[in-house]
């Protein structure tokens, strides 16, 4: 597969040979290029925490709605937001090619998000794994570790409850 690079300097557009994604250098930034030329370059191996970044940045931008390319992990993550009550609500909208994941953020009456933080425990370089007795505590309880486990996706407190050990996939407080 061939890929033209193509950069603009001083509004001129120049093009070279067979590189892995676009570049762009100008004096002005961001550049007139669309977004979805760049969409191609992005290496998305952690979807998880692509999808935490996307959550923490709505709230950091005060929106109130995000959107995400749906998959069953990001879903089951969701599910336990709202369930602990740092997401309003979320939807599946069908859509080609891929279906979208709108997630509702919630805000308290001062316009405080419900979330002041979120961290990514297992990434793909270092897997964490964790045995119930070990999962690891938020804010000493006052905010929850997502797991997966043998029995799908579950907050700390869940797995510890069943005596199920498993991947410990992030923190949210």
């Amino acid at each position: 597969m061939t890929t033209t690079v193509v950069s603009f300097v001083a509004d001129h557009v120049v093009s070279s040979g067979s590189l892995g994604c676009a570049v762009s250098v100008s004096e002005k930034w961001p550049t007139g290029v669309s977004s979805q030329a760049f969409s191609k370059c992005q290496n998305n191996m952690d979807t998880t925490a692509d999808f935490l970044t996307i959550i923490r940045n709505g709230y950091l931008a005060k929106k109130d709605t995000v959107t995400v390319n749906y998959s069953y992990a990001r879903e089951e993550i969701a599910k336990i937001f709202k369930a602990e009550a740092f997401i309003v609500d979320y939807s599946i909208e069908e859509s080609k090619p891929v279906n979208q994941l709108t997630i509702t953020l919630r805000y308290f009456d001062k316009g405080l998000p419900a979330v002041t933080g979120i961290k990514k425990i297992s990434k793909p370089s270092v897997r964490i794994y964790s045995g119930y007795n070990e999962i690891p505590r938020t804010l000493s309880g006052a905010g929850t570790t997502i797991i997966t486990t043998s029995s799908g996706f579950m907050t700390g407190k869940a797995a510890h409850a069943k005596h199920l050990g498993g991947e410990v996939i992030c923190q949210i407080w």
